[in-house]
């Protein structure tokens, strides 16, 4: 009885090795020492998020991380906006900066890219769904350091009237 729950132990901490290896490897964690109520101290980029928060995370040892999939509801007329990636950076005196491009899917008529401060914001224009997927690389702080990038898809769904309230 006591072969299995060693093994399972055994796997669980084999598993969580490979997860710290390969955030330590990007640079990328929640925290640092092991406390979750301390704040990173070594140089890097931590808490990276996507599209609307959604947490970016590893899905192998590459470079590319992925962000939550972002449901997004708006209304034919009305002003849209969805909040841009984030980044937590040590020293917090780093900024960072990337690269951003479309991979598949059109935005919905009237909202756009924001290449500059990768904020998508408009006036819906038509009803229905668009999916778009969009992907963030050559991400790299103000000090040199390169950071990969990560990938998210967007779902939007526009409802209303169909009257354009400029």
């Amino acid at each position: 009885m006591k072969t299995p729950r060693n093994l399972g132990l055994i796997l669980f901490a084999v598993n969580a090795a490979l997860i710290i290896g390969a955030v330590h490897w990007i640079g990328c964690a929640t925290n640092s020492g092991g406390n979750s109520n301390s704040e990173p101290t070594d140089p890097g980029m931590y808490r990276l998020t996507g599209f609307g928060g959604k947490t970016a995370y590893a899905t192998s040892s590459d470079s590319m991380w992925t962000a939550g999939d972002l449901d997004i509801d708006g209304t034919v007329g009305h002003p849209f906006y969805i909040s841009t990636p984030s980044a937590y950076m040590v020293p917090t005196s780093v900024t960072w900066n990337g690269d951003m491009r479309i991979v598949s899917g059109t935005f919905p008529t009237g909202l756009q890219l924001d290449y500059s401060t990768w904020a998508i914001t408009g006036i819906p224009t038509e009803r229905g769904h668009w999916i778009v997927n969009i992907e963030a690389y050559n991400l790299h702080g103000s000090d040199g350091k390169q950071y990969g990038g990560f990938k998210q898809q967007i779902r939007f769904h526009i409802t209303g009237s169909g009257e354009v309230n400029q």
